[in-house]
């Protein structure tokens, strides 16, 4: 009697097994994602104008200029357009930026992206989408990249690592 109640389950478990499977095989593979190039970018914050509103919120804006280098021997310069809200304790609050980067060949591509709620203003993590591009570029419109940021004296450094 017990062989007969174990043979007649073991087809749903066989399928349970091999469904756990499938379905970690593809969890993996959206996780995983490969990275297609790494970013090192070093810039200096400029034009800053910072509104301190009654309750204590602050509102800023500002450009950053600077320099980048990725792991796929393109170099060159970029420049963003950051707006920042703070709440009443300095915490972020919202951080969104547009930045347009052009290379050695004079090729450019645009990036818009944000900072996580809550960050320090010193120190973040973020992500962003290359919205547009020129040349060898195309080919990464809609790549996503995750990064660190340090800012220091109004310099920032940032390490990059962008997926598809």
């Amino acid at each position: 009697m017990k062989m007969l109640i174990l043979h007649s389950s073991f087809p749903k478990i066989f399928f349970l097994f091999i469904a756990l499977v499938l379905i970690s095989k593809i969890s993996l593979c959206n996780e995983n994602k490969q990275i297609l190039f790494s970013n090192e970018l070093i810039g200096k914050q400029i034009d800053t104008k910072t509104f301190k509103l009654q309750n204590g919120m602050k509102y800023t804006s500002f450009r950053v200029d600077g320099g980048f280098k990725t792991s796929i021997n393109k170099y060159g310069t970029y420049e963003c357009s950051v707006n920042i809200i703070n709440n009443q304790n300095d915490k972020l609050v919202k951080s969104d930026y547009i930045c347009e980067f052009k290379d050695q060949d004079k090729l450019r591509f645009w990036s818009i992206g944000k900072r996580l709620e809550g960050s320090e203003q010193d120190i973040a993590a973020g992500k962003y989408q290359i919205i547009d591009g020129e040349g060898f570029w195309k080919k990464y419109v809609g790549v996503q990249c995750l990064y660190g940021i340090e800012y220091v004296d109004k310099f920032y450094f940032s390490s990059q690592n962008c997926k598809n």
